[in-house]
């Protein structure tokens, strides 16, 4: 999934979790495209009612006080979403832990995904 800033967004969902890789792209300051990511990643879990475990793995930052402004910045994207939605920080393998509350069915179940449909067979 494209961003407006020229970085991208891998979502996947698996049975155990979602997880989020950010791509930089070939330009954009690294704070930068976290930063669009951070709100991007609130609004896909939200569309895709996506819940429980959630690692995000950002573009690497060297500055640590970009890293506690992106963890604000993913924060505050969170705060207005319904289901309760928890952002723990940074694993020492530097990706953001958070959890989502489940509430009723996932997109992909609703849409009835190429795994599940071959898992019933």
């Amino acid at each position: 999934m494209p961003l407006s800033g020229g970085g991208s967004l891998v979502i996947e969902r698996t049975e155990a979790m979602t997880v989020v890789d950010v791509n930089a792209g070939e330009r954009g300051n690294p704070l930068d495209v976290n930063l669009e990511a951070a709100a991007e990643i609130a609004r896909q879990l939200r569309l895709r009612n996506a819940g429980g475990i959630v690692v995000v793995d950002f573009v690497n930052m060297r500055n640590r006080g970009d890293a506690e402004r992106l963890l604000a910045a993913l924060s505050r994207a969170v705060e207005d979403d319904p289901a309760q939605t928890q952002v723990y920080g940074l694993s020492k393998l530097g990706l953001v832990e958070m959890t989502r509350a489940r509430r009723g069915t996932a997109l992909m179940d609703l849409l009835g995904s190429g795994r599940a449909a071959a898992a019933e067979e």
